[in-house]
């Protein structure tokens, strides 16, 4: 994967999120490197990912549109492999 132009941390799950603009995908990442999965993205040229207190994700658009995604962390992390123990431990 090339160009990668935005990450954020997701402390609860300890999930590194990548964007790269030049294939438009947004990756889930191991601190070590290991993509655990990957989505396509609507758009082009995504420049910056950021989420909020409530679990929201925003990705910036090169044309100055952003992505809003309400998403169930839960559900996510269980897809990708990420333990319940882990999830309990860094509730807030």
């Amino acid at each position: 994967v090339s160009d990668i132009s935005g990450l954020c941390h997701d402390t609860a799950g300890d999930i590194i999120y990548a964007i790269s603009d030049s294939e438009d995908l947004l990756m889930a990442l191991t601190r070590a490197g290991r993509i655990l999965q990957t989505w396509r993205l609507p758009g082009e040229n995504q420049e910056g990912i950021a989420f909020d207190g409530d679990g929201t994700m925003y990705i910036a658009q090169d044309s100055g549109g952003v992505l809003k995604l309400k998403l169930d962390w839960v559900a996510m992390r269980a897809a990708m492999g990420i333990g319940r123990q882990q999830d309990a431990g860094n509730a807030r």
